[in-house]
C-alpha cells in the first residue's frame, strides 16, 4: 500500500518521454480517479514502488495484476474488468494534462517571482552596504581633515608663543643691556668727580 500522504497511480504506463499517466487516488490536488500525467520520472518505475519525478512530486504506483480481474474469462465479455473502464479518456486526459501545466506553470512563476524578489533585496541590501560604507568613509575624511585643520592652527598658535617669548627676550636683553651701560657711564662719572677731588685736594 502507499505510504501515508503519497498518492496512489493505478492502471499506470509508462510514456516516452519518462512520464506516466495513470488514475489517481489519493491526492489532495486532484480528484480520485481522476487521470493525470506526471513530470518525467527519476529512475525507472515499477510496480508497487514509490517513484519521484524530476520536479519532486511523490507517488505510488500500484501493481498491475493488483486491479486484477473480479471473475473468470469469458469469450462472451461477461466476466473480467472491462478494459475501456480503466482506460482514460482523451478528453479528459488532456484536460488533465493541461490544468497540471497550468498548476506547474503558475508554481514557476511564482518561484520566479520570489526569486526576483530575493535577488532585488539582495541588490537593495548591497546598495545600502555601499553607500554606508561611503558615508563611513566620507565621515573618516571629514575627521581626519578637521584633526589636519586643529594641528595646524595649534602650530600657529605655538608659533605665535614662541615670537612672543623671543621678542620678549629680546627687550630684556635690551634693556638690561641699556641698565648695563648706564650704571657704567654712571661709575665712570662718579669716578672722574673723585679724581676731580683728589686733584683739588692735592693742590692745597
Amino acid at each position: 500500500s502507499a505510504p501515508r500522504g503519497v498518492p496512489t497511480l493505478k492502471n499506470w504506463r509508462l510514456n516516452t518521454n519518462g512520464s506516466v499517466t495513470g488514475s489517481i487516488y489519493g491526492s489532495k490536488v486532484f480528484g480520485s480517479g481522476e487521470s493525470i500525467t506526471t513530470s518525467p520520472l527519476k529512475g525507472k518505475p515499477t510496480d508497487n514502488a514509490v517513484v519521484q519525478t524530476k520536479t519532486g512530486s511523490k507517488y505510488f504506483l500500484e501493481s498491475k495484476s493488483a486491479v486484477g480481474r473480479k471473475g473468470g474469462f469469458s469469450l462472451f465479455g461477461g466476466g473480467g474488468d472491462k478494459k475501456e473502464a480503466s482506460t482514460p479518456q482523451p478528453n479528459r486526459a488532456d484536460s488533465a494534462r493541461k490544468v497540471a501545466a497550468q498548476r506547474q506553470a503558475s508554481i514557476d512563476a511564482k518561484k520566479q517571482q520570489q526569486e526576483a524578489a530575493a535577488a532585488k533585496r539582495q541588490a537593495d541590501l548591497e546598495a545600502r552596504k555601499q553607500q554606508q560604507a561611503e558615508a563611513a568613509s566620507r565621515k573618516q575624511a571629514e575627521l581626519e581633515s578637521r584633526k589636519q585643520a586643529a594641528a595646524q592652527r595649534q602650530a600657529e598658535v605655538e608659533a605665535r608663543k614662541q615670537q612672543q617669548a623671543d621678542a620678549a627676550a629680546r627687550k630684556k636683553a635690551e634693556t638690561e643691556a641699556k641698565n648695563q651701560q648706564q650704571s657704567e657711564a654712571a661709575a665712570r662719572k662718579q669716578a672722574e668727580i673723585e679724581a676731580k677731588k683728589e686733584a683739588a685736594a692735592k693742590k692745597q
